[in-house]
């Protein structure tokens, strides 16, 4: 191979309907008894550029055969530590990747063109497609290659989004490449955290016959532990919450792949709405209610394109507000029921109007109720479901006239009267009130609380105790219901954790482990400043990183493994 290479690489690796028995056999020869000059010269020449005279198969198994033989391994550590990246033994250069995932995607595109049929009858309709056998061989071929590929990236997040950006400015219009980042996100979720990101998945399309990843694993833990309700105080005040905490950040960062739990969370709700109302919140099932219906909320738009998962939870939401809605205030609940109704009804009018129909009746009698009189988003959906014998014009009304409303549509003039209140306090007893006013206020309407971020962090370095209390908690809830809005309070907790005052510190360290998992793309940093605190100041810290590690573990690990979402 080393003097005549010319004649054995079509042996090897030339593009060929029909592979050579041989192949495997001269396969194996080469990576084991080849030397290691002789195989880096191939893997070189096939990574130059991208040459279809090559079959993409061959070439990638040579890689990944050289990637894994014994010989390249004699050097490393013979043990190593569970949660260290599975990594390539060499370094390949970004071009290189780049040519590497061509061959990637030229490979998923011959097992897809291998598993379809095709016939005389092709030529006059589409195509019939074999057995499923071949489409999940294509899943798990491409699951496969995906690995391969991040292992030569050496885990590098900055390498992956770089060579990624490359493929699709090169190859975007090809479907098989975004199968390949469909599946390079699932095998390696983490990279959303890197700039543009975020956007890119978005326009990721993952089903329910997607093949799963680890994140599956972690989704449907947290999911299956906030069903699994027990009686007390202690655990819907403290256990669920944490749970809360993590489900949202999931939400908020992997809405793509959240979306694919909710037959999961329609399952996890049925035979509870039958029992008595002293038996339902004794036993804490409101909780599943609650917590499901805000993820629901923090996920749309992407929700609102599976209406027909959606359809089964929703009939148990009916039932929890017609059984138990007149003994009990579900106003915030029953609000964000009604704006997810309302957002789904501007997205497909004619299949959820004529879902809802049956349930308007329901929807009418509880706006009656006087815990609901003042619930908005819930008049305005029953004004676009009345029926046409009463007021055509409203039921006739077009998508285009719908338009989707938040929470805090109707909050405006207590948020602008607040806001006043704000301005023309003096001291820190002048803002308690105001504060308390707040709390009570956001525990409706959470989402007023994004007008008044500015107000609260430079309240954490009050000398009141209990105005520096009263912040805090309002940041957590405003953080826990958009962890998007974390990054506007970093710069005041980690200077409230440099503070001199240690009754500033101590009142920061007492819940920041949730605020380390809300943002957990700023984790380290804020774990570092905690460390840093306890060496230089002297000061216990280790209850504060005992639960932030606890919190991270449960959110990032419940599969026993490593993983840095």
């Amino acid at each position: 191979m080393k003097e005549t290479p010319g004649g054995k690489l079509p042996l090897m690796f030339g593009r060929s309907e029909i592979h050579p028995n041989c192949r495997s056999f001269l396969m194996t020869v080469l990576t084991h008894q080849a030397g290691w000059e002789t195989v880096e010269n191939l893997i070189n020449l096939f990574l130059r550029e991208f040459d279809s005279a090559y079959d993409p198969a061959s070439v990638l198994d040579l890689i990944s055969a050289t990637n894994s033989n014994p010989k390249l391994w004699q050097g490393v550590d013979k043990y190593v530590p569970r949660h260290q990246p599975d990594i390539s033994p060499f370094r390949l250069a970004e071009d290189q990747l780049l040519v590497m995932a061509e061959y990637i995607v030229e490979e998923i595109s011959q097992l897809e063109m291998k598993s379809t049929k095709f016939s005389i009858t092709n030529l006059l309709g589409p195509t019939q497609p074999t057995v499923p056998k071949s489409t999940k061989a294509v899943r798990n071929g491409l699951q496969e290659r995906a690995k391969l590929w991040l292992q030569c990236c050496q885990q590098e997040k900055d390498v992956v989004d770089h060579v990624i950006s490359n493929l699709m400015e090169k190859k975007g219009k090809n479907p098989c490449a975004k199968k390949m980042v469909s599946q390079v996100y699932l095998e390696f979720p983490e990279i959303i955290f890197v700039e543009n990101w975020a956007s890119k998945a978005e326009e990721l399309n993952f089903t329910e016959e997607e093949i799963t990843c680890v994140l599956d694993t972690v989704s449907h833990s947290l999911i299956t532990a906030i069903s699994n309700t027990q009686p007390g105080k202690d655990w819907s005040k403290k256990a669920s919450h944490e749970i809360e905490i993590c489900l949202r950040k999931l939400a908020a960062v992997h809405p793509t792949l959240l979306v694919r739990q909710l037959p999961l969370m329609g399952t996890l709700l049925e035979g509870r709405v039958h029992l008595e109302f002293s038996a339902f919140h004794q036993q804490n099932h409101h909780i599943p209610f609650v917590v499901y219906l805000g993820l629901l909320d923090l996920m749309q738009p992407h929700v609102l394109k599976h209406f027909q998962f959606l359809k089964a939870p929703f009939i148990l939401y009916f039932k929890l507000f017609q059984n138990y809605g007149h003994m009990k205030d579900y106003s915030s609940s029953l609000s964000r029921f009604s704006v997810l109704l309302h957002n789904l009804l501007s997205a497909n009018p004619k299949e959820v109007k004529e879902y809802l129909s049956p349930y308007y009746n329901t929807l009418r009698e509880l706006s009656l109720v006087k815990y609901y009189i003042d619930v908005y988003p819930l008049q305005n959906l029953l004004g676009f479901l009345v029926p046409p014998s009463m007021v055509s014009d409203l039921c006739a009304a077009t998508p285009a006239q719908l338009k989707n409303v938040g929470v805090d549509t109707q909050t405006s003039g207590f948020v602008s009267g607040l806001a006043d209140r704000f301005l023309q306090v003096s001291n820190h007893d002048e803002i308690i009130p105001i504060l308390q006013d707040l709390e009570v206020f956001s525990t409706r309407n959470p989402a007023a609380l994004y007008h008044f971020s500015e107000h609260l962090s430079p309240l954490l370095n009050s000398e009141s105790d209990c105005c520096r209390n009263l912040a805090f908690s309002l940041i957590i809830k405003h953080v826990t219901y958009n962890p998007a809005s974390g990054s506007s309070y970093l710069e005041s907790v980690l200077q409230a954790l440099q503070s001199r005052n240690s009754h500033v510190r101590d009142t920061v360290l007492e819940r920041i482990h949730e605020f380390v998992v809300l943002c957990q793309e700023n984790g380290e940093e804020i774990l570092l400043k905690i460390f840093d605190l306890g060496v230089t100041a002297n000061i216990n810290v280790l209850a504060a990183l005992r639960k932030s590690l606890s919190l991270l573990r449960n959110y990032s690990c419940l599969d026993g493994n490593d993983m840095n979402l």
